[in-house]
Order: C-alpha cells, then sequence, then structure tokens
C-alpha cells in the first residue's frame, strides 16, 4: 500500500512539473520563427512608393502576394508610403518591412508585419543598407536577389529644388530627396563591406538599362546579374507574380534562371495582359561577362572614335548619322550599344587607317555572350538591353556633361568620354557660352577676412567646370591663388584673406569647360570701413541685394538665425533681416534640424533657433509653434524622455520636459506605460513564484524518489 502510494506520489508531481512549465516556454519565446531559417533564395524589394506612385507601389505588393513565401524561399519587402496618393490599406505612411505571405486578394495587404520603422528617407543610401542589413540577419540564404523600385533616370542627377525624377528612389516625404547614382554605388559598396554578395540587382524603374550603370556595378563586384529597363517603364512596372510563383516551385533556380523569368513575366504582360506596343523594354545582364568582354570594347570603339574624328573631322558626321539610324530610348540620347553597332558595322565611309567596323563586330559579339535575355515591345525594334549615352547636339551634351563625368565612371575609366568631347568639338559649335559671374564685394574692411561667391553657368546651366582658377592680384602684379569651396553644382565661395593695408586689389578668375574658356575679374577697394562709408545702410541694402541675385546657397558660416531674424555676415559687415522677408519656408524636419526655403537659398536651422513651442491638444495631437507658422503632428512613440513627433514635413524629436502638456496626452500615454510597466511586474512574479514552485515540487519528487528506493531495498 505504502508502495503504491508512493508511485502516484511521484506521478502527481511529474504531472505538475509539465504543466507547469509548458507556459513558461511558450511566454518566453518572442523570436520570428524565421529568425534561425537557412533559405534557398531571399527576395527584396526596395519599394520606394513615397511619391506619386504609391497606388503601384500597393498593387505590386500584392502581385508578390499572389506568390508568398514558402520554407525555402523568402519575399521582403520595405515599403514606404505616402500622402495624399492613395488612402487604402489603413492609408499608414511609416516605412516598413513585411515578409510577404500568400493571399489571393489583389487589392489589400495581409502580409506579416516584421517592423515599422517610422518615417525613413528612402533616398538616403544609409535606408538602403539597414534594409538588406536586417534581411541578411533575420532571412540567412544561400541567394540573394535586390530590387529598387521607383522612378529612375540612367545616371543623372537633378539640381537643387529640381523635381524630375532623376536618380532612383524618390521620397517626397523627406525633402524629395533621392540616391544619385554616386548614392547608389556608395549603398552597394556599403553592402558588400558587410560581407553580403547579391545575385541578382534589379531596377523596377526607369532607364537604368545603361551601360554606364552595369559598369558602376560591375566595378563593385557585388552582384551576378543586372535586370534593368532601357526605356521608361509603364505604370505598372514588373509582373512580380508568374517569376515569384516560379522560383517559389522551383528554389533550386540559379540567378540566371529568375533574370529569365523575370523578362519573360514582363514580356508576357505587356504583350497579352496590357499591351503597350511602343516603348517598354527589359533585359538581364550577366555583368562578369559585361566586365570581361564588353567594357575592353567599347574602350576600343572610343579610342578608335577619338582617333578618327580628331585626325578626320568628316567622321563626326558619319558618326551622327549612324547615331540618327540607331533605335534610342528616352528622349532620343540613350542609343542601343547593339544596334548603334550594327550601324557602324553596315556603313561603308569610314576612313580605312580609322576603320571602327572590326572592333564593332567584336562588341556585338561580346554584347550576345553578356545577355541572358531581353524583351522589347514593337516600338523598339533595335533595343538588345543595354543603351549608351551620346546626345542630339554639343549644347545638349555641355548641359549634362559635368554630371555625366561626376555620377559614373565609364566615361572616364574608357576612351568613350573623350569620344564624346572630341566628337561633339567636330559636329558642331556650341551655341550656347560658358559664362563666370563673381559677387564680390566693391569694399572689403582691411582687418576682416572677406568672401566672393562665383557662378558658373553653361547657357544658363550651372555647371562644374575640369579646372577653376582664382587669383588675387595686387597693384604691383604679385598674384596669390586663393582657396575656392563648392557649395552647389556651379556655385562656388573664395575666400579673401585679410589684407592689412589701403589699396585695390583685383580678383582674376579663369575657367575651363570642355574646349572652352572664360575669365573675368572684379575690383575690391581695402580701406577701413568704418570711416570711409558713410552711409552704411544704403551699402547694406546693397550689398544684400547681390546677394540674393547671386547666391544660391548660403551655409551655416555666413549666417545666423535667431527666432525670425537672419544676420548675414558679408564682407562689408553684418546684415540683419527677417525671415518674413526672405520669404522663408519650412520644408522638412529632421529630429531638431530644419529646412528653410528662402529666396537667397536654403538654410538650416534648429527648432530652438525658431523659437519653437510645442503644446498638446488632444488625442495624441501637438502643435508647433516658430517664428514661422504653426506645424501640426501626432505623438508617434515615447522612449524614456524621448518623444517621437510625426508631421507632414518630417519627425521631430524632443524630450518631455520640453512640451507643454496641456492636454493631458503625455500624461495618460506615461500612465498607460505604467500600467504595462505594472503588468510586465505581475509577470515577472508570477514567473518567480512558479520558479519557487519548481523548486518545491523538484524536492518533493526527489523526496518520492528516495522512498520508493527504500520500500524497494526493505522488500529485497
Amino acid at each position: 500500500m505504502n508502495r503504491f502510494l508512493t508511485k502516484i506520489f511521484v506521478v502527481a508531481m511529474i504531472v505538475m512539473l509539465a504543466l507547469s512549465v509548458i507556459p513558461l516556454q511558450v511566454s518566453a519565446s518572442t523570436e520570428n520563427k524565421e529568425t534561425n531559417a537557412k533559405y534557398k533564395w531571399v527576395f527584396m524589394v526596395y519599394l520606394d512608393a513615397d511619391n506619386n506612385l504609391e497606388s503601384a507601389g500597393i498593387s505590386d505588393f500584392n502581385e508578390m502576394e499572389m506568390a508568398g513565401s514558402t520554407d525555402d524561399v523568402a519575399i521582403v519587402v520595405m515599403l514606404d508610403r505616402a500622402l495624399g496618393y492613395d488612402t487604402s490599406n489603413g492609408d499608414w505612411t511609416t516605412t516598413r518591412i513585411y515578409l510577404v505571405k500568400f493571399d489571393t486578394d489583389p487589392e489589400n495587404i495581409s502580409s506579416e508585419l516584421l517592423v515599422d520603422l517610422g518615417e525613413k528617407n528612402m533616398g538616403d543610401p544609409n535606408t538602403v543598407l539597414e534594409f538588406v542589413t536586417y534581411v541578411h540577419e533575420h532571412f540567412p540564404a544561400e541567394h540573394y536577389a535586390l530590387v529598387f523600385w521607383d522612378h529612375g533616370n540612367a545616371w543623372r542627377r537633378s539640381g537643387l529644388g529640381d523635381v524630375n525624377y532623376r536618380g532612383v528612389c524618390w521620397d517626397d516625404t523627406d525633402g524629395y530627396d533621392y540616391l544619385t547614382e554616386q548614392e547608389l554605388i556608395q549603398a552597394l559598396n556599403d553592402i558588400k563591406a558587410m560581407g553580403i554578395h547579391l545575385d541578382i540587382v534589379g531596377f523596377d524603374v526607369c532607364l537604368l538599362g545603361q551601360a554606364e550603370v552595369a559598369y558602376d556595378i560591375g566595378t563593385i563586384g557585388i552582384a551576378d546579374v543586372l535586370v534593368a529597363s532601357q526605356d521608361y517603364e509603364p505604370w505598372d512596372g514588373w509582373y512580380y507574380t508568374p517569376f515569384l510563383q516560379a522560383l517559389t516551385m522551383n528554389p533550386e533556380m540559379t540567378a540566371e534562371e529568375l533574370a529569365a523569368k523575370i523578362v519573360e513575366a514582363y514580356g508576357e504582360f505587356y504583350t497579352n495582359i496590357n499591351p503597350i506596343t511602343t516603348y517598354p523594354t527589359l533585359a538581364a545582364i550577366n555583368l562578369s561577362v559585361y566586365m570581361d568582354q564588353v567594357v575592353p570594347l567599347i574602350d576600343a570603339l572610343g579610342r578608335v572614335f577619338t582617333y578618327s574624328v580628331y585626325y578626320v573631322p568628316s567622321t563626326a558626321n558619319v558618326i551622327h548619322d549612324v547615331w540618327s539610324a540607331t533605335d534610342r530610348m528616352g528622349e532620343g540620347e540613350f542609343p542601343d550599344l547593339y544596334n548603334f553597332s550594327e550601324n557602324v558595322l553596315a556603313d561603308n565611309r569610314w576612313d580605312s587607317t580609322f576603320d571602327p567596323r572590326p572592333v564593332a563586330s567584336q562588341l556585338m559579339s561580346a554584347l550576345e555572350n553578356a545577355t541572358i535575355s531581353y524583351w522589347h515591345a514593337p516600338g523598339h525594334p533595335g533595343a538588345h538591353g543595354l543603351s549608351i549615352y551620346i546626345p542630339a547636339s554639343t549644347d545638349d551634351y555641355l548641359k549634362e556633361r559635368y554630371w555625366y563625368l561626376e555620377q559614373t565612371y565609364l566615361p572616364s575609366s574608357t576612351w568613350w568620354g573623350l569620344f564624346l568631347d572630341y566628337y561633339f568639338w567636330r559636329l558642331e559649335p556650341p551655341k550656347e557660352s560658358l559664362k563666370i559671374i563673381p559677387a564680390a564685394p566693391s569694399f572689403l574692411d582691411k582687418y576682416s577676412q572677406g568672401y566672393a561667391f562665383l557662378e558658373i553657368l553653361f547657357g544658363g546651366t550651372k555647371i562644374d567646370p575640369d579646372s577653376l582658377s582664382v587669383k588675387l592680384v595686387y597693384p604691383d602684379g604679385t598674384t596669390v591663388p586663393l582657396d575656392t569651396e563648392k557649395l552647389s553644382p556651379g556655385i562656388y565661395v573664395v575666400t579673401i584673406p585679410i589684407i592689412e593695408n589701403d589699396t585695390t586689389v583685383m580678383l582674376l578668375v579663369d575657367v575651363s569647360y570642355w574646349f572652352l574658356e572664360d575669365t573675368t575679374s572684379a575690383a575690391i577697394k581695402i580701406t577701413d570701413i568704418k570711416s570711409q562709408i558713410t552711409d552704411a545702410k544704403l551699402l547694406i541694402e546693397s550689398s544684400l541685394d547681390e546677394v540674393s541675385q547671386k547666391v544660391n546657397r548660403i551655409e551655416d558660416v555666413t549666417y545666423e538665425i535667431s527666432g525670425a531674424v537672419i544676420a548675414i555676415r558679408t564682407a562689408v559687415g553684418t546684415i540683419l533681416t527677417t525671415l518674413d522677408e526672405l520669404n522663408a519656408k519650412i520644408t522638412k524636419i529632421e529630429g531638431d534640424v530644419v529646412t528653410i526655403n528662402t529666396s537667397i537659398g536654403t538654410l538650416k536651422a534648429s527648432l530652438s533657433d525658431l523659437d519653437a513651442k510645442i503644446t498638446t491638444v488632444g488625442d495624441n495631437l501637438v502643435e508647433i509653434e516658430t517664428s514661422l507658422g504653426t506645424i501640426k503632428g501626432t505623438i508617434e512613440s515615447i522612449d524614456g524622455n524621448v518623444v517621437t513627433i510625426k508631421t507632414d514635413l518630417g519627425t521631430v524629436k524632443t524630450t518631455v520636459d520640453k512640451i507643454d502638456d496641456k492636454a493631458g496626452v503625455l500624461e495618460n500615454k506615461v500612465s498607460t506605460l505604467d500600467e504595462k510597466v505594472d503588468a510586465v511586474d505581475n509577470k515577472v512574479s508570477t514567473i518567480q513564484g512558479s520558479l519557487v514552485w519548481y523548486y518545491v515540487i523538484t524536492v518533493l519528487v526527489i523526496i518520492a524518489i528516495i522512498l520508493e528506493i527504500a520500500l524497494l531495498t526493505r522488500k529485497k
């Protein structure tokens, strides 16, 4: 009987122990189940819909859901949305990372939200790195594809305030920032530095199927395959469902096989589902073959062309005829490289000493080797996968030349850049001219360092010259070179050293750009300003007008803001004016930094500089009163003493003590947090109580086992 009771006691203790352990294990495990998975493929989409393409982005997301992730394939999307374009799916406007789940609903997103990052600037290369790093850490895989989704325009870069969707990935919420070609290269270099390799880099954007872009990515050595369009993409972009379904059904696909499926699905969509017969194109390029075989022949073709147009100037007209016969993309400045080579081969007007046809023939064969797959609508019969830059006229070339050389490496790493320079030199003279517009002070205080500003233009377009020389020339002919600093494309500031003698000096500026040169000068009288100027007010007002007309941007070293008053330091002293007089308007807020557009350029200041006062007005709403007006926002989060506020102009970060909590919003939130902390404390107490029971139960089990052993021993 004793033995029977002992057995029942032991069994009961074990059952109690099991029941008490089960709930503790469940509550302790909060890690995403995918974290430790090993995938065959991870397909990443950097989906920047924070602009007028928002509804197209949501549509493409739903196309991905028609395939959905599996145990072998993870489809991970970073989606940033905008205000005012699409109000579906909750109309949230932050940046989120999703694991795409299978769903047949073509309108509503039902995938798994992994993290809400708040507002992120998709035009910042660090955001690209953050996304890829997160995915690499949480979704380890054998193969990775990264697709950039949004607007695009080859390697081009926009000027300040020029919102025309050049570059890639425009973010309206963050001051219309975007990824320039150089920032894209930076992001991919940073990803490679993290030890991450990309099997495919894709661009679901316009006009990235360029030889220059392929060269920039190929030089990094981060990716095996490039998928991009030579021309503009239609609104619907890529057709994600078929190729992702194919990938989930066959996760053993190679990068080339998947890239070919992407191109095939694109062609199917614009042939059968939404027929557009004019401009769509898409191609997949093997970057290794491109770098090894195609680039040396682009270099060779550029070299023979350069010699040909230099020694036989009439060759420029032959090249222009070949260009005219070639299928061209964009606005005509991006001829298809294969079709261009075909037309070079077909023309027989070449000088025998500099005949480019043998190189053109080899280039066509190399392009065939590098092209995995391509598709084009009937409107582009000559499109074979990659275009290269040859604009229509000398003026067109010179207006973009400085960006072309600044943003991509191909023209400076091969003979292609020299070819374009000499080709347009021989083809026709420019109709526009090179100009230097100086904004130098007429008087300079001999006890103060001064500044002059230079604006350099070709035909009204600000350009960066090939060379810039600024000298100070004294009356005796002595010259002193001066330092210049670039403020923005075409705008430079010149530092004038302290000159302690009463004299007049000349500021001499020499600029060269392409085959053009320009020289200008300005006289500066060095004197004791206080004793020489009797009506300083008129001079200051004149100086302010000059600065307003000539300078597009003033950096931190030249101004200070306090409230609504701005102090501008010029060569003749300090000018005081108000932000209202400069038509100032806040365009962006990030943290505590405010970006202000004015009639003299873009200024940056802190909220405290604008005498900002933040007041809660109820229901999570706040008003930020500044000297430039009131901004409304919502409290997004409270982390300790730090409060994050979301506004239409960006995200503000401040502290609880800097907010006038008239509506008791913060107090309520803190109370809620306290309740959550109490709840956590209660759970901890429960767990601690459970642990105490574990110890008691364990001791009882041990005692029971000892009793059982004793009974068995006695029976024996």
